[in-house]
C-alpha cells in the first residue's frame, strides 16, 4: 500500500456496492493522484463521504470522472464541499448519475472559485434549464472550457442562449445539448450562437417537441463557418422529413466531417435513398443512422438509387435496428452493415 500512495493515475470500472466501499476507503490515501476514474458502480453519499475525509487527497487532482455511478443529489453536496480545495481541477464528468437541480447547484456553488476547467461534463436526465442556469458563473469564468457536454439535460430555448452566449468561440471543441421546445426565437439563437464555434469538432444535439426540418436548417445555417468539425450527432423523437437537404448542406459546410450519426424515430423510403445518394463526402468515414422505423424495403432503396454513389475509397458504416440478411450490399463498395 505503501508504494500506491505514488499512484498517479487510477481507473475503476464497473463493480459490486461493497467493492467500491473497500477501495474508496484505500484510495483517499493517494495524495498524489492526479486523474481518478470511478465509473458504473453504485456510488453514494457515504462513498463519496469516504473520498472527502482526506482532504490532502484533493489537492493534486486534475481529473475526476464519476460516470454512471447513480450518484444522488445528497452525495453532489458532499463532493461540492470539496471541489473547493481542488484548485488543480481541469475534468469534472458526472454524466449519467441521478442528480437534479439542486445537485447542480451544489456542484455550480463547489466549482464557483475554480478558473482553470478544460471539460465539465453533467448530462443527467433529472436536471432541467433551472439548474443548468446556476453554471453560468462557473462558465464565464472558464473561458477556455473545450468540452461542455449537457446531454441528457431538459433545456429550454432562453437557457441554450444564456449558455451560447457566455463560451467562448475560441477555445470550445466539444458540445452535447438536449433541447426542449425551442421555438422561433430559440432556433434562431441556436443558429447564431453556434456561428462563433469556429474550432468545433463534435456536436451532439437531441431536440423533443420541434419541427425537425426546421431545427436542421437552422442547424445548417448555424454550422456554415464550422469548417473543422469532424462528428455531428443528431437526434429526435421525430420523423425525418425534408430535412435531407439540410443535412447534405451540413455535409458540404463540414469538410472534414468524419462521423455523421442520425438517431430518429423513422425515416422515409425517398429521404433515406436522397440522404445516401446524395453521400459524396470525401472524409467521411462512418454514417450511423439509428432509426427505428427503417424497414426492409427503405434499405432496398437506399442502394437502388445510391449506385453511383463515389464511395470507393471510403468505408460507410451504416448502422440499423433491424436483421437484414438478404441485404444487396454489392453496390456501395466497401460497406459495412452493423446490427445494433
Amino acid at each position: 500500500m505503501k508504494t500506491l500512495k505514488s499512484l498517479r493515475n487510477l481507473s475503476l470500472h464497473h463493480g459490486s456496492y461493497h467493492s467500491i466501499s473497500i477501495l474508496l476507503e484505500d484510495v483517499k490515501c493517494f495524495t498524489k493522484l492526479h486523474s481518478l476514474d470511478v465509473c458504473n458502480f453504485c456510488v453514494g453519499s457515504k462513498e463519496i463521504g469516504l473520498l472527502c475525509s482526506n482532504t490532502e487527497f484533493w489537492v493534486n487532482l486534475h481529473t475526476l470522472n464519476l460516470e454512471g455511478n447513480r450518484l444522488q443529489s445528497d452525495g453532489a453536496q458532499i463532493l461540492s464541499k470539496m471541489l473547493v480545495h481542488c484548485k488543480s481541477l481541469c475534468c469534472l464528468n458526472l454524466l449519467g448519475n441521478l442528480l437534479d437541480d439542486s445537485g447542480v447547484m451544489a456542484i455550480a456553488e463547489g466549482l464557483k472559485d475554480h478558473t482553470g476547467l478544460l471539460e465539465l461534463q453533467l448530462g443527467c436526465h433529472g436536471v432541467t434549464s433551472e439548474g443548468v442556469a446556476l453554471l453560468s458563473q462557473v462558465i464565464s469564468c472558464n473561458q477556455q472550457l473545450q468540452c461542455l457536454n449537457l446531454t441528457n439535460c431538459d433545456l429550454g430555448s432562453e437557457c441554450v442562449a444564456v449558455l451560447l452566449d457566455l463560451m467562448s468561440g475560441d477555445s470550445l471543441q466539444i458540445l452535447g445539448l438536449h433541447m426542449e421546445e425551442l421555438g422561433d426565437d430559440g432556433m434562431a439563437c441556436l443558429s447564431v450562437g453556434l456561428k462563433k464555434f469556429t474550432q468545433l469538432v463534435k456536436l451532439n444535439i437531441y431536440f423533443n417537441g420541434n419541427s425537425v426540418h426546421r431545427v436542421v436548417e437552422h442547424l445548417s445555417e448555424g454550422l456554415q463557418y464550422c469548417t473543422k468539425l469532424q462528428e455531428l450527432l443528431l437526434g429526435a423523437d421525430d420523423v425525418i422529413q425534408d430535412c435531407i437537404p439540410a443535412i447534405l448542406d451540413i455535409m458540404k459546410h463540414c469538410m472534414y466531417l468524419k462521423w455523421l450519426r442520425l438517431a430518429f424515430s423513422s425515416i422515409s423510403v425517398d429521404d433515406a435513398a436522397l440522404l445516401l445518394g446524395g453521400w459524396q463526402h470525401k472524409s467521411l468515414l462512418i454514417l450511423d443512422i439509428r432509426i427505428g422505423g427503417i424497414l426492409r424495403h427503405h434499405v432496398k432503396a437506399m442502394h437502388k438509387k445510391s449506385e453511383h454513389c463515389d464511395s470507393c475509397n471510403h468505408l460507410l458504416q451504416l448502422y440499423y435496428n433491424n436483421d437484414f440478411v438478404d441485404l444487396i450490399i454489392g453496390s456501395i463498395p466497401l460497406l459495412k452493415l452493423v446490427s445494433l
